[in-house]
């Protein structure tokens, strides 16, 4: 929610997930219609209420694993990285 925020990312945009982003693992997306769109609020909602790895993988696609990385570093998060999803 920190880019919602920001104003960089909004929350009623809706986006088709990719079809490197639809995978298996947790998550529901992966069982539904790969043509349907969702918001960001919905993906951001799947991906924290249970884990959704699609609506995750889509959500880096949109904010940058950069930008995740310095978020968790801004958290004082020193010894923890991210570099894939």
């Amino acid at each position: 929610y920190k880019q919602v925020q920001e104003n960089k990312l909004h929350e009623n945009t809706r986006v088709t997930i990719a079809n490197e982003n639809n995978v298996q693992g947790s998550g529901i997306i992966k069982l539904l219609d790969p043509q349907n769109s969702f918001t960001n609020k919905d993906l951001i909602t799947l991906m924290l209420t249970i884990s959704d790895n699609s609506a995750t993988n889509q959500i880096i696609d949109h904010i940058g694993w950069e930008s995740v990385e310095a978020y968790m570093t801004e958290l004082g998060l020193e010894n923890t990285t991210f570099r894939h999803k």
